[in-house]
Parts: structure tokens; C-alpha cells; sequence
């Protein structure tokens, strides 16, 4: 039964419908909705990340070393 004639509502010509289903339409939605890249640049993210903390500790490892090392050599 259409719902329509059932709540005695006039029927509405659906002049969107077929935009909806035309073929450039329907590519670009499944493009825009494509998500397999986005789990590769969070990735690249984390491993940015992780390159940047582990520079930063031997850095700083690096630095507190070279005071130690000094120390020891002047002490000789």
C-alpha cells in the first residue's frame, strides 16, 4: 500500500531521485566517503610523533652524557 494514498497525502514527483543514482554522483559519494587512506596518515602521524620523542630523548640523554663524560675527564 503506498503511504502516500494511505494518509491521503498527494503523491510528490521525486525530482531529486535521479541525481541521486547518476554515475558521477555516485562516484564522488564513494569517494568521499573512501576512508583507507585516512588509517595510513594516522599512522604517518604516530610514527611522526614517535621519531620526534625519540629525538628529543637522545637529545637530552646526549647532552646530560656529554656533562658526565667532562667530568670524568677532568677529574683524571
Amino acid at each position: 500500500m503506498n503511504a502516500n494514498a494511505f494518509f491521503k497525502r498527494p503523491i510528490v514527483q521525486d525530482l531529486v531521485g535521479p541525481l541521486r543514482r547518476s554515475r558521477p554522483v555516485v562516484v564522488t559519494k564513494a569517494f568521499l566517503h573512501e576512508d583507507g587512506g585516512a588509517t595510513m596518515v594516522e599512522y604517518a602521524f604516530m610514527v611522526m610523533l614517535i621519531a620526534i620523542v625519540c629525538v628529543a630523548t637522545v637529545s637530552t640523554i646526549g647532552s646530560k652524557l656529554n656533562t658526565v663524560y667532562n667530568t670524568v675527564a677532568n677529574d683524571f
